[in-house]
């Protein structure tokens, strides 16, 4: 194979033979370029775009690192306002009393203590109360009390409807939650 390729080379002409040079060359490059060259540049786009994600990726994890500190914080400082079991906290003790310093106590119509709920390390305790002819700077400064208490406590729902026949006076229902800790 290799002598009819010898005796080929010999009968072409010049401008054949460079022709011919040519063409092997070309094809030589294409073969290089398809199997060295370009999968070495894919390579090393796809590692380009990798690290570009995991960049990304990077600065997500310092953010969520951030906002777990605050949020870590942010629970240590819930966990000290919040009552342990050996320690006595009676929500509707303290409903009355605030209802008593904001001068709400007649309107109070109703409290009713709801069944409490146990999630991991945390007891919640809930009570329904509802107001009658409240009005609203009365019902503020209930709200400052709940807000300003040395207890973690929270409204999971509440409504507020103004009076039919006394639109300056408000109908009051909430559900207002305390936590404590489990020990």
């Amino acid at each position: 194979m290799i002598f009819n390729l010898a005796e080929r080379w010999a009968v072409l002409g010049s401008r054949e033979r460079v022709i011919a040079l040519w063409g092997v060359g070309l094809v030589a490059a294409m073969l290089l370029y398809v199997f060295l060259i370009d999968p070495q540049l894919e390579l090393a786009q796809r590692y380009e775009r990798q690290s570009v994600k995991k960049q990304r990726d990077l600065e997500e994890i310092r953010t969520l690192g951030v906002e777990y500190d605050r949020l870590r914080t942010q629970l240590t400082q819930l966990e000290a306002r919040l009552p342990s079991t050996n320690r006595r906290f009676s929500l509707l003790t303290f409903i009355e009393e605030a209802a008593t310093g904001a001068r709400l106590r007649d309107r109070v119509t109703g409290m009713q203590p709801q069944a409490p709920t146990t999630r991991e390390a945390y007891r919640e305790s809930a009570v329904d109360v509802t107001l009658e002819a409240a009005q609203l700077p009365q019902l503020l400064e209930l709200f400052v009390r709940i807000e300003q208490s040395p207890y973690s406590l929270r409204i999971p729902r509440w409504q507020i409807r103004p009076k039919y026949d006394q639109p300056n006076k408000l109908d009051v229902s909430l559900r207002l939650a305390a936590y404590e800790t489990l020990q």
